[in-house]
Order: C-alpha cells, then sequence, then structure tokens
C-alpha cells in the first residue's frame, strides 16, 4: 500500500481521538463552540443549535436557544445564566458562522467569523444590517454556484448589549478564523483568503492582494488568484488599525501564543518555500525533506523579527505551543511511526497508525535549546496524540493526550463509526525536565481528558458539569487543536 493514503487515515484518527464530545452528544446542540474566560471568570460562548435546548442550569427556570438559531451566551463564576441572546438573525440559521470569541479588560465581548447573506447583526430593536461583496464559487456543471461570503467582528457590552460591527471581504472567499484580545486590549484577527480583499472596508482601505505572477515564455505575465494568510489589527472600538499578509502560501501560519513583550509568534506546517516576513523584505525558509515545521516572531505591531524551521518526521502536527516567562518557546506534536505499522495484510481503511511524539525548546532568538523524540509503542502510547503542554512551577514540562487503549484496539474497530466516547478517553502523560530529559510516560488516566458531561435526552438542558468541562477545556476550543 502506498504511504498517503496511510497518512491520510492517520490523520483521521488523530482527528477522532481529539478532545470533542461525540456526534451523538453534539447532534442536538452545539456545532463547534467558541468560549472565553473575562477578566472576573464569567464564561461567554457562542454556537449554533440544531434543537431546542434550555440554557439555564437552574431546574426553575427555563431559556430556550430554538432550533437552527446562533446564539450568546454568558454565565457568571457560578454558572448562572447572565444573558442569553441570538445573533446572526437570518432565516433557519443559514449564512452566519462564527469562529472566534475573546473578551477585553472591560468585559466587553467580540465575536468574529464569517457572512454569507445580507445579515442584521444587531439582536436588539435596533438594525444594523450588512452585505457580502457579490462572489460567488465557480460555476461548474451540475454543481450550483455558492455564495463565498465576507467576514465580520461584532462586539457586545458586559450585559450583552449590541455595540456594533464591522465586514471586509473581497472578489473571491475571505475567512475570519480566530480572534485574540492583548493586554493592552487590542484586538487581533487572523484569517485566510485568495484573490483581491480589502481588510478596511468601513473607513479605509487596505488592500491585501492574493495575486501569483507568472512569466511566460513569450515574455506575458500570468496572473492567478492565489492564497493569502492576514493578521488585522483593531482597536477596543473595533476600528482597523493594521493588518499584513503572506501571499502565495502552501499553508497558513497560525498565530500560537504572545511573550511578555507583545510580539506575536506564530506556527506552520509547510511543503515548499515560504516568504516568512509579510513585510517588504524577504525571509525565504524551505527544507531538505518532505515538509517542516516554520516558527515566526513577529513584533507587536506585526513587523517581522526572526524565524525558524525544524524538519518534521513523517507528517506530523505540532498541537501544542507554549511561551514561558523568559520567552522561550515549547513546542510539541505527534509523528507517524513508520516502523511499527500494521502489516499489509492487516490494513483498512480504518486501522488507526502507530504514532511517536515529539518536544521542541527554542529560545527567543529562534534556537533550537533542545529536542526531544518519545517512542509511542515503547511507551504504551502508540495510538494516541500530544494535545497540551504545561509548564509547573518546579520547572518540570508535562505534555499530555489522548490515545486507544491498546488493550481496546479490537473493540474500538468494532465500533469505530458509533464514536462511543468510552473507547475514546483515555488519557496519558508525559514529563520531561527543563532540559528535555524524559522522566517518566504515564497513561489510562481517564481524568487527564474527560469526555463531556453533556448527555442530551428528549429536552436537552446546559448543565453546571457541563460548563465546568468547558471552562476546563478552554484552550481547545479557543483555538485550533494542531497545525
Amino acid at each position: 500500500m502506498e504511504k498517503k493514503p496511510i497518512i491520510f487515515i492517520f490523520i483521521c484518527i488523530l482527528l477522532i481521538i481529539l478532545p470533542t464530545p461525540s456526534r451523538s452528544e453534539v447532534a442536538a446542540f452545539a456545532l463547534n463552540p467558541h468560549c472565553a474566560v473575562d477578566i472576573d471568570g464569567n464564561l461567554v460562548f457562542t454556537g449554533y443549535v440544531n434543537a431546542d435546548v434550555d440554557l439555564d442550569p437552574d431546574p426553575s427556570m427555563q431559556i430556550m436557544a430554538e432550533e437552527d438559531k446562533h446564539f450568546l451566551v454568558k454565565y457568571d463564576p457560578d454558572n448562572n445564566l447572565v444573558f442569553a441572546t441570538e445573533v446572526g438573525i437570518t432565516e433557519h440559521g443559514v449564512g452566519y458562522s462564527s469562529t472566534g470569541i475573546a473578551c477585553d479588560s472591560n468585559g466587553n465581548i467580540f465575536v468574529c467569523g464569517n457572512f454569507y447573506v445580507s445579515m442584521d447583526f444587531d439582536p436588539s430593536d435596533g438594525v444594523d444590517s450588512h452585505d457580502p461583496q457579490p462572489s460567488f464559487s465557480k460555476a461548474r456543471p451540475g454543481v450550483p454556484q455558492r455564495p463565498l461570503g465576507d467576514c465580520f467582528l461584532t462586539k457586545f457590552g458586559p450585559d450583552g448589549d449590541y455595540l456594533g460591527t464591522v465586514t471586509w471581504g473581497g472578489e473571491s472567499f475571505v475567512y475570519c478564523d480566530r480572534i485574540f484580545i492583548t493586554d493592552d486590549d487590542t484586538v487581533i484577527v487572523q484569517g485566510h483568503g485568495r484573490g483581491i480583499f480589502d481588510l478596511d472596508e468601513a473607513d479605509g482601505e487596505f488592500i491585501v492582494e492574493g495575486i501569483s505572477r507568472r512569466e511566460l515564455s513569450d515574455g506575458s505575465v500570468r496572473e492567478d488568484n492565489t492564497e493569502a494568510t492576514y493578521i488585522s489589527w483593531f482597536n477596543a472600538d473595533g476600528e482597523f488599525q493594521n493588518g499584513v499578509a503572506w501571499i502565495d502560501s502552501s499553508s497558513y501560519p497560525e498565530i500560537r501564543g504572545f511573550d511578555a513583550d507583545g510580539n506575536i509568534w506564530l506556527g506552520g506546517i509547510f511543503t515548499r518555500p515560504f516568504d516568512a516576513d509579510p513585510g517588504d523584505g524577504e525571509t525565504f525558509l524551505e527544507s531538505v525533506g518532505n515538509q517542516y515545521l516554520a516558527i515566526i516572531k513577529l513584533s507587536p505591531d506585526g513587523q517581522y523579527i526572526n524565524s525558524t524551521t525544524w524538519d518534521m518526521p513523517v507528517r506530523g502536527s505540532a498541537s501544542s505551543f507554549l511561551i514561558d516567562t523568559d520567552g522561550d518557546v515549547l513546542i510539541a506534536g505527534t509523528y507517524t511511526d513508520l516502523n511499527n505499522l500494521p502489516s499489509a495484510d492487516t490494513l483498512t481503511l480504518a486501522t488507526p497508525l502507530p504514532s511517536n511524539h515529539f518536544v521542541l525548546k527554542y529560545d527567543s532568538d529562534c534556537n533550537l535549546l533542545f529536542e526531544t523524540f518519545i517512542e509511542g509503542a515503547d511507551n504504551q502510547i502508540s495510538y494516541g496524540s500530544v494535545t497540551d503542554i504545561e509548564l509547573n512551577a518546579d520547572g518540570l514540562i508535562t505534555c499530555t493526550g489522548r490515545m486507544i487503549p491498546a488493550g481496546d484496539m479490537d473493540e474500538f474497530m468494532d465500533n469505530i463509526f458509533s464514536q462511543d466516547p468510552g473507547l475514546l478517553q483515555t488519557g496519558f502523560s508525559i514529563t520531561l525536565t527543563a532540559d528535555g530529559e524524559l522522566i517518566n510516560v504515564t497513561s489510562g488516566d481517564d481524568e487527564i481528558a474527560p469526555p463531556s458531561p453533556l448527555h442530551l435526552d428528549a429536552a436537552p438542558v446546559i448543565t453546571s458539569e457541563y460548563l465546568d468541562w468547558l471552562r476546563d477545556n478552554l484552550d481547545y476550543y479557543q483555538e485550533e487543536a494542531s497545525f
């Protein structure tokens, strides 16, 4: 069997074992909720429901989110409901998708995402309508064209009062992927698009040209739409301030964190040369292997500072990223273990593939301090992936993850499409010294990665236990699971 199908299967299995509620649980509740906790410990989240759901954990109260609606909801530190409001008001919930949520130091709530039809963003009695630019997918025989949509950033007050929306887009697709708010209440939004788009449609113009240019044999120049990754800065009032973009990237450098000086650290996995400098300079990164991990450091206002690469072994993913108080960067991830692949006669499309794990540490100047490899088979954590990394008070490094218990493999294979959460909840932990020396590996602890306690019946209700679980798993829902 060729390696590429095996690699694809492995990635699919990793997605299955990431810490999300099972399909049977989410089918009647929130599809891809986005969560944040404000400075006072209040939990806010936004999502979509495709069944009527009681949002109030108090059994004596009933606050319903209606089927096929998007909502914004806030709970105090004791999980009492503060407010719940519908957002993205369209017929049948179609045409609106939130992709991130964050809170500033005053408790204001910012929600970002994409919209595809004319939209009233004001959930109160007022009206604040925005129309996406008329961009559509390419026409193909038998396939109807669909609107590609624009991006939005909406601000709500601490009590849920609507405070305004800004939108941006272009002639092709433009997506808003994630949102961050810095200590000085600067709002940073990252996304990607294709072709020409304007990041500042409200008051000015900040054009990103996602265009590749190639000289042909006759001397003419051919222009084609290509991918562009962007970052936008907004002030506390939601007004556009600045933007940067990477053009013609084979992947997306994603914001992974901020150091104590406000510098922005990004990471991404690439398969061809990539210009890490989003400004006028050029700093091309490349690898001798099939793919590489790129690490990029920008100033708080988006100026290029430094970058480096690390050759990725065998189609891996870097799932966890941590910046310590010294500005050093810790990265952990997982890759396919080619030395312990199942025999060809036992492979199926659903066969999980074994994995190994790694931990990297870089200093603030992007110099590699150590790389540590953890063999999955030797430590009984072969069928799993790292999902988090922490630095303990005593300086020890702890990576946690989720795995399929080896003894349950046959049962897992029999029930792979049911996604029975009982088969997928075993956690593992890897502990290293501050210098990257392996101390121990433990597995079989369900408390490391507990399943969602949201069990739905004929009348689904948001419980206090579920809200506590969201708080405990906040990092997962605030950012992508891996890059």
